[in-house]
């Protein structure tokens, strides 16, 4: 979903093609994950968001030649689940995925 110009438009088309009773799994990075709250709080960018389509700019504990996310919206899981809904379809489950950052970033603070 991040990385789609026209979510709504993908949305409509997808409703179009899928059965009546059919499910669609959607996979997107959350703006509100609890680490991007912190970074945030420390003046950094959020992971998964960018400000240059060349480098990566702004985020601790990341180099400024990592390669790029592609991220072109970005959403809370408020946010997804309205869109969704507003679109016709029904949130039936909601999971959470644990990432590299998380691993990243405990590697680093065992430095101090």
């Amino acid at each position: 979903m991040e990385h789609l110009t026209n979510p709504d438009h993908a949305l409509m088309g997808a409703k179009r093609i899928l059965k009546k009773e059919g499910y669609m799994v959607i996979s997107a990075s959350n703006l509100a994950w609890w680490l991007n709250r912190i970074v945030l709080l420390f003046g950094f960018q959020p992971y998964y968001t960018e400000c240059s389509t060349i480098y990566n700019v702004g985020k601790l504990f990341s180099k400024i030649n990592e390669p790029l996310s592609g991220h072109l919206r970005l959403y809370t899981l408020r946010a997804l689940k309205q869109l969704l809904e507003l679109h016709g379809y029904r949130v039936i489950k909601v999971r959470g995925l644990h990432l590299i950052i998380c691993r990243k970033l405990l590697t680093s603070l065992r430095r101090f």
